[in-house]
């Protein structure tokens, strides 16, 4: 048991290895030369897409019958955001099971909340994922894309990596975790995907639409199905719980997919790790900022002074 403390370091000895490596000189410049507007565009996208979260666990609540205020969503969010983003495969997002049953659900109903959204996710990222290397393999452009073999390489130790962790995962980490999985009843989980689908999938979409707008700003050219693809090995490598979200594990995949001749490993190093980690964190603060700001001038404006009684 004690190895599987070190097993969440694995991402940050990666990340170090990786920027050792790195060209800072050429680094430097690809910031330097990185389109300011792409950029923002793609960071805006960040909006929409927390938004929908939020409303998303709020209606996800509803089908069970709890009416919460939406600053009360917006708030279970930020917190368990943060605590997802500083632990090994955003397990920290399990926070948001003790804030619903806080407010009078069971743990077994709030388990099923938070379980059918992940549920709906990983299902888009796993079959997207697994569309687009026969077709990215199949395709004309397959042989010039992957003319080197390596890629297909990582790949299949991408895959092997994620089934032998969920099967550590299984037998020593969230023992617990999968007995609590097995009672919950399915019919109320495919409810809760039943009424929140669409914002998952225009949520996926958008993230997609976020990488292709960071890559464009980083001057990264490739066929943006390759991309896609880079995203969803890149985001179901970040729920391992062998990385603090996903540093190092994500920019490996990046770099093995997307780094060759056309694309610099400077450029595609700032593209993972932008979108990975400086876009969420930047969200992240945004959000919290605009969070205070509208709840404090609520209360302001909500206020009524009582009258003065000598």
């Amino acid at each position: 048991m004690k190895t599987l403390h070190f097993i969440h370091l694995l991402g940050i000895v990666l990340l170090i290895w990786l920027v050792s490596n790195l060209d800072l000189v050429e680094f430097k410049r690809v910031l330097m030369d990185a389109s300011v507007p792409y950029i923002l565009l793609g960071l805006l996208v960040s909006a929409p897409v927390t938004a929908l979260k939020i409303w998303r666990q709020q209606i996800s609540l509803r089908i069970f019958g709890l009416d919460t205020k939406i600053f009360w969503n917006w708030r279970v969010f930020n917190i368990a955001n943060l605590f997802a983003m500083s632990t090994p495969g955003r397990i920290g997002e399990v926070t948001r099971i003790t804030f619903f049953t806080k407010q009078g659900l069971s743990l077994n109903k709030a388990s099923q909340v938070f379980l059918g959204e992940k549920l709906f996710e990983l299902s888009i990222l796993g079959l997207v994922t697994l569309c687009l290397i026969p077709i990215l393999f199949i395709s004309p452009f397959s042989s010039k894309l992957f003319s080197n073999g390596m890629p297909k390489v990582v790949i299949l130790g991408v895959f092997c990596a994620i089934l032998a962790a969920l099967l550590l995962v299984r037998i020593f980490a969230f023992e617990q975790f999968f007995r609590v999985i097995s009672r919950i009843r399915n019919q109320t989980i495919i409810a809760v995907i039943k009424g929140t689908w669409h914002y998952s999938l225009t949520i996926y979409l958008l993230n997609c639409l976020q990488v292709l707008l960071l890559a464009f700003a980083f001057g990264i050219r490739c066929n943006p199905l390759l991309l896609i693809l880079c995203y969803g090995i890149g985001a179901i490598v970040s729920s391992l719980p062998i990385s603090i979200s996903g540093l190092g594990t994500r920019e490996a995949v990046f770099l093995a997919l997307l780094s060759d001749n056309t694309n610099s490993t400077s450029s595609v190093f700032a593209l993972s790790i932008t979108d990975g980690l400086i876009s969420p964190v930047i969200t992240l603060l945004i959000s919290q900022l605009l969070y205070f700001s509208i709840f404090s001038v609520s209360k302001l404006w909500s206020f009524r002074p009582q009258k003065f009684r000598p």
